[in-house]
């Protein structure tokens, strides 16, 4: 599936190489839907103890179904998101997890898959000197890597995540910033800077407030559906200016630029 509103194209064709930058979440945006979030690579791996896979399995099991539940009230939401990370980096604590171990884990380039065409998008941008901004609920640490050893340089990239702190035996002793979740991401939303347009992807009908301080006619935003979600699907054609079903890729969006802006 894809969706474009009427004025998507009036929106994109203002765009030049000079005058915006990209904006998007990371897990399952630049991800696909079946990958791991950075909060689950971990589990099971064998790094860590049996018991710390079946401790963070039940706060899974807790939690999510909270998160995903639109009846739940969004106060109540808050906490309970608030609570599972805090308890999920207690277990990472408790059970020792080690830079090493990190940095030994993401060594593999397949514990997660980008979304198709993603590399491409990433080294146009990176040629082109665009800016690219990423927002994130997820481990940065674990991300970053990620896209280091799939060579996706970070020279012109900005991120927003929850980092983790190491003591001096590198093990994890807790968080460098404030916690940053599925419902407060709008909290640390990227501010308007020097460009005048913004192009903004996520796979959530809230990530539509990833920025602020931009003219609503100078946003070009983009939302990858997942199957789960699907049954919003009104509420992202509501929000977004181009909606892709799950199936779909990057290759999308870049052909879309490089109509407008290589032309």
């Amino acid at each position: 599936m894809i969706f474009r509103k009427d004025n998507y194209y009036d929106k994109l064709k203002n765009f030049t190489k000079d005058n915006f930058e990209v904006v998007m979440d990371f897990d399952r945006t630049i991800t696909t839907d079946n990958s791991l979030a950075t909060w689950a690579t971990v589990n099971g791996r064998g790094i860590l103890p049996k018991e710390y896979d079946f401790e963070r399995n039940a706060l899974y099991s807790y939690y999510r179904p909270i998160e995903l539940d639109s009846e739940v009230d969004e106060v109540v939401k808050m906490v309970a998101m608030e609570d599972w990370l805090n308890k999920h980096l207690d277990l990472f604590k408790k059970y020792q997890l080690n830079k090493n171990q990190i940095l030994d884990l993401y060594s593999d380039k397949d514990i997660m898959s980008f979304r198709k065409g993603f590399l491409d998008f990433f080294k146009y941008l990176d040629n082109n000197n665009i800016k690219f901004d990423i927002l994130s609920a997820g481990i940065g640490d674990f991300f970053l890597k990620f896209l280091e050893v799939n060579g996706c340089s970070f020279v012109n990239v900005d991120v927003k995540s929850n980092f983790l702190n190491f003591d001096r035996n590198d093990n994890v002793i807790g968080f460098k910033g404030p916690l940053i979740h599925a419902l407060n991401k709008h909290e640390f939303a990227f501010e308007k800077e020097d460009n005048d347009y913004v192009l903004l992807i996520g796979d959530q009908v809230s990530d539509i407030m990833m920025v602020r301080g931009y003219d609503k006619e100078h946003i070009l935003s983009v939302a990858f559906v997942s199957d789960v979600n699907m049954g919003e699907i009104e509420s992202y054609k509501d929000v977004y200016d181009m909606v892709l079903s799950s199936d779909q890729g990057f290759d999308i969006i870049l052909k879309d630029l490089k109509d407008v802006i290589d032309k």
